[in-house]
């Protein structure tokens, strides 16, 4: 992120609210969040949400729900994180939040999905060594 930063690149935040419950990535559960939430009255989403903002990340959060929509436009612009709440978000890490390039995503994959991730994978190695492509001269 920083790198990007740096170099004046956009980042935006993959799943900012993590994936709900499924295995390792409940954020929006997390004590850290909680507790971050309730100092200032407002949802563990909005504070997710207004970390990633104060950091410069973009975030488009998904929600079928219209209320929920609507809160998470709100709600992250009504206050501010300080330092000492930054550092305790930084500082989570719950072995899910983040994917590992090219395909894969979590550790919670179907085995078929493992399987093709892994062809996938081999085929991408295999065309890559030995044809390269430079876009910069296209």
């Amino acid at each position: 992120m920083s790198y990007c930063q740096g170099k004046g690149i956009g980042v935006t935040a993959y799943s900012p609210l993590g994936r709900g419950d499924v295995k390792k990535a409940g954020l929006l559960t997390n004590p850290i969040v909680r507790q971050v939430a309730a100092a200032h009255t407002v949802s563990p989403a909005s504070v997710l949400l207004r970390w990633n903002l104060q950091r410069g990340v973009a975030v488009i959060p998904k929600s079928a729900n219209p209320a929920r929509v609507a809160q998470n436009v709100r709600e992250p612009w009504s206050f501010e994180l300080d330092a000492e709440e930054v550092r305790a978000l930084d500082a989570i890490e719950d072995g899910g939040r983040f994917c590992t390039a090219p395909w894969a995503t979590f550790d919670d994959r179907t085995a078929t999905d493992k399987l093709v991730t892994g062809l996938a994978t081999g085929l991408a190695s295999a065309i890559f060594s030995v044809a390269r492509l430079d876009v910069t001269t296209l």
